[in-house]
């Protein structure tokens, strides 16, 4: 198998590519003047027939990530390989997996329809939004949990009693295994957000307590920091004595880590899935793990 490094994530197909000892295929890649992309991979000559792997998160700006990943496929694909696989550890568009207001479409249907029609033939992401939308596709979809990795780094760092925090049901499931395999204590809040307005509202359980403790909120995304931020301030509110946050996906502006500093967090951590200076974990060992599953 042979890693095709997309430019969005270079140094994170690198990684991989060593975890595999497996070659990786360079991809030139130049913007023209009037922001069209251009594509084009290195020693085309030595994919004929291969099995491949493209690694590419659809980072922002999204819709450029996406069309690159496009033009890629069809470059391989040209190319005669004998198999494209394709890791997108970020994938974007995946939080519209749903009609939820009239007239809306489905988002991340779009985006896997086509990556079908370009010929792959697996799909690897990471902690997607939901992954009831990887399900009934023409291709396999393996999504892999960073969660327990990232939780496992961050509480090593810290010492004393720890609370790992769910900020919404949608990722309790996660978050909790990881507190329990850490020998964590686990607290959910509960969070509405107004589809209209974007307002977001968030309470705590009744009893519940962070007293004396370092806190942890886990995240799949942080894009504005206003979950975060909401969370923080309900744990200052039960008595957390620190405040830390990860996330597998880090969108962040430095605005709105900012704001979420000030909010009350020490410390915001992320995987390599999309590269920031937050990236203190790499993706690349359970990537590869299960690369090796799909192609022994």
């Amino acid at each position: 198998m042979k890693i095709v490094a997309g430019p969005r994530s270079e140094a994170l197909s690198a990684k991989l590519a060593e975890e595999l000892n497996a070659e990786l295929v360079r991809v030139v890649h130049k913007v023209f003047p009037d922001g069209e992309s251009y594509v084009r991979l290195e020693g085309a000559e030595r994919l004929v027939g291969e099995k491949v792997a493209l690694v590419q998160s659809l980072a922002p700006p999204q819709d450029k990530s996406f069309f690159e990943t496009l033009l890629m496929l069809d470059a391989l694909k040209r190319n005669r390989v004998g198999e494209i696989g394709l890791v997108v550890p970020y994938l974007a568009y995946a939080r519209q997996d749903k009609v939820f207001l009239k007239g809306e479409p489905v988002s991340v249907d779009v985006v896997l329809r086509s990556f079908e029609n370009e010929g792959v033939s697996f799909l690897v992401t990471v902690d997607v939004h939901n992954e009831e939308v990887l399900l009934n596709r023409k291709m396999k979809c393996v999504n892999v949990t960073a969660v327990k990795l990232l939780a496992e780094h961050i509480v090593n760092e810290i010492s004393g009693e720890v609370t790992l925090v769910s900020p919404d049901v949608g990722r309790a499931e996660a978050v909790r295994a990881a507190a329990e395999a850490l020998g964590c204590e686990f607290l959910c809040f509960e969070k509405h957000r107004d589809r209209i307005t974007g307002k977001v509202e968030m309470k705590a359980p009744s009893g519940a307590s962070a007293k004396k403790r370092a806190a942890v909120i886990l995240d799949d995304i942080i894009s504005t920091g206003g979950t975060i931020k909401h969370a923080a301030k309900l744990l200052r509110s039960l008595g957390a004595k620190k405040i830390y946050a990860g996330c597998v996906h880090m969108l962040a502006s430095e605005e709105s880590v900012r704001s979420m500093r000030e909010a009350g967090v020490e410390r915001i951590i992320s995987t390599d899935t999309l590269e920031s200076p937050y990236s203190k974990i790499s993706v690349a060992p359970l990537l590869a793990r299960t690369l090796k599953e799909l192609l022994p």
